[in-house]
């Protein structure tokens, strides 16, 4: 066995030692994480797997990376090389966070490539999820993820309206709504049946709804805003640092997923903020 991450308590092997599926994402990375820090990847990857979601998500990014130098952070963890996440500036800025991930103050958005009509292997008309996580609270009358194709099949979460509601659509015109006074978390929104909707809020079923399911959209899913048709529009200026869609979630699913992405990018933070601690003790120790 290896020696531990530096500061973060989980093992990781010399040499790799990694789970296949996170194998796969470590060879796409052109600029490669440290040791420690592909550990916490792959202890996420392998969490995933090993409770069965990984093989129920067609994509997973992972927007809180190491780095974003050369698209790291926009690889699809799930099958890297395929529906890859693209920035669009719009005429705006993004910013990367190591660590964090993406966010734009001013009309910049994240194109997934993935369009649920007729790129999804495992979401489905009647049995689907789409997640995100976000870092930062803000009422805005903005989307965080979506899509609506001309027939208004929706896909969308916009967490924090500036009503302090949160409002949620999954494969149907008709929308789910709660109040919501702070858009940080992870939101999942799923879809169990031809009438059974339910979002999720870090692990709790804050509500249900029987909107009826109408259609696939056949337009592609944009991150930090919303797939109007193919017109970027409602640009959200969040944090978004995890985003995944793929079949129906339970609750057991539902935590696995909230849990792991957590864990990921807690222990990444931590590790962050120790690596800096050391910088600044040798550097006051040479002074």
């Amino acid at each position: 066995m290896g020696k531990m991450g530096i500061g973060i308590g989980i093992p990781y092997l010399r040499g790799g030692g990694f789970c296949a599926e996170y194998q796969a994402v470590y060879n796409s990375f052109t600029t490669k994480p440290s040791a420690s820090v592909a550990s916490v990847q792959n202890t996420m990857v392998n969490g995933l797997v090993s409770s069965g979601r990984w093989d129920t998500r067609d994509v997973i990014y992972v927007f809180a990376a190491h780095t974003n130098n050369n698209g790291e952070a926009l690889i699809n963890w799930k099958n890297p090389g395929t529906h890859d996440a693209e920035i669009v500036l719009n005429g705006g800025t993004m910013n990367f966070v190591a660590f964090e991930g993406f966010s734009s103050p001013d009309g910049a958005y994240i194109r997934t490539h993935y369009i649920p009509s007729t790129d999804a292997a495992n979401y489905a008309l009647n049995d689907a999820s789409c997640g995100i996580y976000l870092r930062t609270n803000i009422a805005e009358d903005k989307r965080d993820i979506g899509c609506e194709d001309p027939s208004s099949n929706r896909i969308e979460i916009t967490s924090r309206w500036t009503t302090d509601s949160i409002y949620s659509w999954i494969n149907s015109g008709g929308y789910m709504t709660v109040a919501n006074a702070d858009s940080r978390g992870m939101y999942i929104s799923v879809r169990e049946g031809s009438a059974v909707t339910k979002l999720y809020k870090n692990k709790t079923n804050i509500v249900s709804d029987t909107d009826a399911s109408t259609s696939l959209p056949s337009v592609e899913v944009y991150a930090l805003c919303k797939n109007g048709n193919g017109t970027a529009v409602d640009f959200s200026t969040k944090q978004a640092s995890f985003v995944q869609l793929g079949s129906s979630l339970n609750q057991t699913g539902v935590d696995n997923i909230t849990d792991r992405s957590e864990e990921h990018t807690s222990e990444l933070q931590s590790h962050s903020f120790i690596s800096y601690a050391v910088f600044c003790l040798k550097k006051k120790k040479k002074q």
